[in-house]
């Protein structure tokens, strides 16, 4: 995997200053941890924009398909994650666990977004 023609370090800066800043706010808590949202937004759009420009087609494509409802992913995958977490905690590993709440929350936007589209609330 090679970024083409591309300064991949500035995204690589990117993701570890944003997401480092946004471990720090949000470690510290109090006040900090209401404004952790920009370093958030920037450290994990750099991960995003590095993961594409590398070029993975399997990948990509798994970007652009999610692109159709990543707001309905953006809205449900904290309440996704914590029920999923609830119910399975205790007997699934940690790894299995992790697969187990991402593929949920996908599965979950997928389905909030088809019922829009059959109430005709979302194109």
């Amino acid at each position: 995997m090679e970024i083409q023609n591309y300064q991949w370090w500035w995204l690589l800066a990117g993701a570890v200053g944003g997401m480092g800043l946004s471990a720090l706010m949000a470690w510290n808590g109090g006040m900090l941890k209401l404004y952790n949202d920009i370093p958030s937004l920037a450290g994990y759009l750099s991960v995003a924009l590095l993961i594409y420009k590398a070029g993975v087609k399997v990948v990509n494509r798994l970007f652009e398909w999610a692109n159709g409802f990543s707001y309905e992913l953006y809205l449900l995958h904290s309440l996704v994650f914590v029920i999923v977490a609830y119910l399975l905690a205790a007997i699934l590993p940690v790894p299995a666990l992790l697969v187990v709440k991402f593929v949920a929350a996908y599965a979950v936007a997928y389905g909030y977004k088809w019922i829009l589209g059959k109430l005709r609330l979302s194109k």
